[in-house]
Formats: structure tokens, C-alpha cells, sequence
């Protein structure tokens, strides 16, 4: 009887489901994101093995994919100010190739909010959609399942 090759087999099968899901991700991020600085394309899904069997599909992406996905009711690090009143001194401004002399003023105290810190995330579940949008674990099961069962059959002494 021919020996069957399990690992080549569990492989071929992680790699499949490997290039599937990345696939699949690439597609929910681009369809999901309108404003991108490209770090997010990156995103890549990884087969890891384990004594020649399949141990994880590893997920990397960037730290702020996962933000967006799961959503943050927590507000940035950044928190409102309050900013004193102050007389400023005149000066001179240069801006492109020009020079022009502002005068003194007294400057408002108020209150500071920094940028967008304290913007809450909603989520997009983008990662979820990307794993329902392709059958590549049911695929990946069934293959592991059935070569599996294959090297489990013939170690039974009969």
C-alpha cells in the first residue's frame, strides 16, 4: 500500500484556506475603509504548523484594524485643557519669502479639546465579514477532517 503523505496534504489544504482568507480580508478592508495610508492592505493571514501538522491561521494587521473592528467606547488619551489668557508680544511672522509684523494682542483663555483624541470607534466588523464572505475554514475543516481520518484508519491494527 502507498504511503500517504499527511503533512504535503495538510500544507497544500492550510495554504489554500491561507491565500482565501487573505483574499477575502483584502476585499472587506478595501470595500469597508475609504481613507487608507496603505498599512492596512498589508494585512496578511499566515499558516502556522506544528510537528508537520497545521497548528493556527495567524492574522496580522495593524493594531488599529482590530480597533476598528471591535469598536472603543473609551475616549483617546488626549483630554480637554483649559488655556489662560496672555498678552502676546508683537513679532514678526516670515511665510513664505515674506515678512509681516503682527501686533500685540491680548490672547483668549478657554477651554482646549486636542484634535480628534476624543473621538469614540465605532465598529465595523470587518474582520468578521471577511471569515463569513468565503467558505475557506469549512474547506480547511472538511480536508484536515478527511486526511486526518485517513492517517487515524490506517494505524488501526484490523
Amino acid at each position: 500500500m502507498a504511503e500517504i503523505d499527511i503533512e504535503a496534504l495538510e500544507r497544500k489544504a492550510g495554504n489554500v484556506a491561507r491565500t482565501a482568507l487573505k483574499a477575502s480580508l483584502i476585499n472587506q478592508i478595501q470595500r469597508t475603509f475609504h481613507r487608507r495610508t496603505g498599512n492596512l492592505l498589508k494585512s496578511t493571514v499566515l499558516a502556522r504548523y506544528k510537528n508537520g501538522r497545521l497548528d493556527r491561521l495567524v492574522l496580522n494587521s495593524p493594531k488599529y484594524s482590530f480597533t476598528q473592528h471591535f469598536g472603543s467606547s473609551l475616549p483617546g488619551t488626549q483630554k480637554p485643557t483649559e488655556r489662560k489668557g496672555t498678552t502676546v508680544k508683537s513679532f514678526q511672522r516670515h511665510l513664505e519669502g515674506m515678512v509681516t509684523q503682527v501686533e500685540a494682542h491680548d490672547r483668549k483663555g478657554g477651554s482646549v479639546v486636542g484634535f480628534n483624541k476624543n473621538e469614540r470607534y465605532g465598529a465595523h466588523d470587518h474582520l468578521s465579514r471577511a471569515l463569513k464572505q468565503t467558505p475557506a475554514l469549512e474547506n480547511l475543516a472538511t480536508a484536515l477532517g478527511n486526511h486526518r481520518a485517513v492517517l487515524i484508519a490506517s494505524q488501526i491494527d484490523f
